[in-house]
């Protein structure tokens, strides 16, 4: 008895580790003892060993035992898992033995929840909630309020039979409900005049449920500063709070992926710089990565949940998430996407095994939106602990977190698919092809080369020209959609162009890399940057003229072929831009433009000699040449006279 106390005392005080200890010496003292066995297993479940503890607890329950802390244990971790089969049996075990009405009712709505979740058409479902109606109280709000919603929600079905008898007494107990509690916050009555115009339907709807103008108004504001960068709210949170046509997160997260690219209050970012851990790092860790409910389903979309059961000897996910995927999945207030998160569910019940599921408590002086938000506070509290990495896909969230990386370092699926690579799992090319679906999708993500590389199309290695080259990569919507997503329109122009000089450099450097497949990317560059209009820049040409310079800067010590190859690109784009009109006179002028730009970077720069941008260029045309004199002479003279008014200017 002394040690039930105690028992009891840990667990008012939330110590599940001193909890798990106690039973452990328990059971080594007193064998066979099943209150030690139920407390143990639910010391085990609140220290995420939930699959531990459903073993333990199974045992108890097929031999009969019927202790309130192992069945309330064993139906938590059966519900919250999926596992309804299992959850149906052992409550309808334990409700032919219950005598209790309260305790009845309890037993009865969570079997109503179990089958109406599994198979909303089943007639059980009515039949149940009759009986409820028979056990409850109607005098008391709760009690009868609680029989009306179910018999709404049974009914609602359109394989439902609801026979007459049954009909008039619900409508007369539901007449008699709104009399009796008029401001019920159950269920309430409005009477809408006959002819009622939209916007007086409108005004009575939100009086009913309390949503006013003011209300509105702020919602309206909040979603227009999301939309313009202004209020970095984490992608979780925005739901019902900040977007109020948006129910729940698969929903916000399929809006996502079809959004306009401005709409930015419905989009996902993930990493918008290198702030991703250290490949080499990952396999090291020693923490069992925690996954918010975002992560979950982006792995899924990307077909990499199952994966990562083969990375990772563990995963955890909170207790209050894997709740709320039960709640996602409810035929009547889950979402309209509840069939995939019973896909998700399904794949995480087959690795039950291999998940840890952690818990912690809200604190009772937390505001509403702070509950509403719960799973992604437990998070935050389990990351406090150090003994989780966060593994999250949502920037922001992580910002929030605000957990110093040697605590406890975070993860997102970049990291989760570059690791994935390096162990065999997935290709160069197949990282770069999900990379590529998340640009599709409007999330934000950081890019490392090598797969910006990858992602290219095999048509492009085979063109028998620029053109050709082009328009497979215009052609391909993953390649297009990467290299949308990095010269996105919302960037400063400066970084695209900085972005293209670079990945410019890496291919050419390369001999292997052709000519027609590098012309062909910077092509599709230029064409996307001419229509810009943020930035002022005359003649068009002078754009990819400033890329081309730009790798001259980045690299001084350019070889005599590179910089040959580097003309062979820049007249393809010349090319590229005056098609049919393309002619001999063109193309000189568009060697005069790169001349003359060269001179004004070497006089602003006081650049000469071998250094000099002239230099650089020069050495990759034929000496003797027409480009070659023209390029000479325009330089000089572009030099000169910049020299001239730069002077006159001092």
């Amino acid at each position: 008895e002394e040690e039930l106390h105690l028992a009891q005392a840990y667990t008012t005080l939330e110590n599940w580790p001193a909890l798990f200890s106690l039973t452990q010496d328990a059971l080594k003292r007193f064998e066979n003892n099943d209150r030690f066995f139920a407390i143990n297993a639910l010391a085990l479940d609140k220290l995420g060993r939930s699959a531990e503890a459903l073993t333990s607890l199974k045992k108890l329950v097929d031999k009969g035992y019927r202790g309130q802390i192992a069945l309330n244990t064993y139906i938590n971790i059966v519900v919250r898992c999926g596992f309804t089969n299992e959850a149906i049996i052992l409550v309808e075990r334990i409700l032919a033995d219950e005598t209790d009405p309260a305790m009845q009712i309890e037993y009865l709505r969570l079997l109503f929840n179990l089958i109406h979740n599994s198979e909303p058409g089943n007639p059980r479902v009515i039949d149940i909630a009759w009986r409820i109606g028979s056990l409850v109280d109607q005098k008391k709000e709760e009690e009868e309020g609680l029989f009306l919603i179910l018999m709404f929600t049974a009914t609602m079905h359109e394989d439902a039979e609801f026979d007459e008898s049954r009909k008039t007494e619900f409508q007369a107990r539901l007449r008699s409900f709104t009399e009796k509690f008029p401001e019920s916050n159950i269920l309430k009555s409005i009477n809408i005049p006959e002819n009622s115009s939209p916007e007086m339907l409108l005004e009575l709807l939100r009086q009913a449920t309390g949503d006013n103008e003011e209300y509105q108004k702020w919602k309206t504001k909040i979603e227009n500063q999301m939309k313009s960068g202004e209020a970095p709210i984490p992608f979780a949170w925005r739901p019902r709070h900040f977007l109020g046509n948006i129910l729940d997160l698969p929903t916000l997260w399929e809006v996502c992926k079809n959004s306009k690219p401005d709409n930015r209050q419905h989009q996902l970012l993930m990493a918008d710089k290198k702030d991703t851990i250290a490949v080499e790092k990952i396999g090291g860790i020693d923490k069992i990565p925690l996954l918010d409910l975002v992560s979950i389903l982006v792995a899924y979309d990307l077909e990499l949940l199952d994966n990562l059961f083969m990375v990772f000897p563990k995963i955890a996910i909170g207790q209050t998430s894997l709740m709320e995927i039960q709640r996602l999945i409810d035929p009547m207030v889950g979402s309209p996407f509840r069939q995939k998160c019973n896909e998700i569910l399904t794949i995480l019940k087959t690795n039950i095994k291999k998940i840890e599921q952690p818990t912690a408590a809200p604190t009772s002086d937390m505001e509403p939106f702070q509950k509403s938000i719960w799973p992604t506070g437990e998070i935050k509290k389990l990351a406090s602990t150090g003994k989780y990495i966060i593994y999250s896909d949502d920037a922001l969230f992580r910002i929030y977190l605000n957990t110093p990386a040697e605590v406890a370092p975070t993860l997102c699926t970049l990291d989760i698919m570059y690791y994935m690579e390096k162990l065999g799992f997935l290709s160069v090319t197949e990282v770069a092809e999900k990379i590529a679906t998340l640009c599709l999708w409007h999330v934000g993500v950081y890019i490392p080369l090598r797969y910006q590389i990858a992602i290219l199309p095999n048509e492009l290695a085979d063109a028998a020209n620029v053109k050709e080259g082009l328009d497979s990569i215009q052609k391909s919507p993953l390649c297009s959609a990467l290299f949308t997503g990095i010269w996105d329109t919302r960037k400063p122009y400066q970084k695209i162009q900085e972005h293209a000089a670079s990945i410019l450099k890496e291919l050419i450097s390369e001999p292997r890399n052709s000519l027609k497949s590098i012309s062909a990317l910077v092509a599709y560059w230029y064409l996307k940057a001419r229509l810009r209009i943020d930035t002022n820049i005359h003649p068009p040409l002078r754009r990819i003229v400033n890329v081309i310079l730009q790798v001259a800067v980045f690299d001084k010590s350019i070889s005599k072929d590179v910089a040959h190859r580097i003309w062979e690109v820049y007249l393809s784009i010349v090319e590229v831009e005056h098609g049919k009109f393309m002619d001999e006179d063109k193309e000189l002028d568009a060697v005069v433009l790169l001349a003359k730009v060269a001179a004004e970077i070497d006089l602003e720069h006081s650049w000469s000699g071998a250094e000099s941008m002239c230099e650089l260029l020069r050495q990759g045309l034929t000496e003797g040449t027409k480009n070659f004199e023209i390029f000479n002479k325009a330089y000089i003279e572009q030099y000169v006279s910049k020299k001239v008014d730069k002077k006159k200017h001092l």
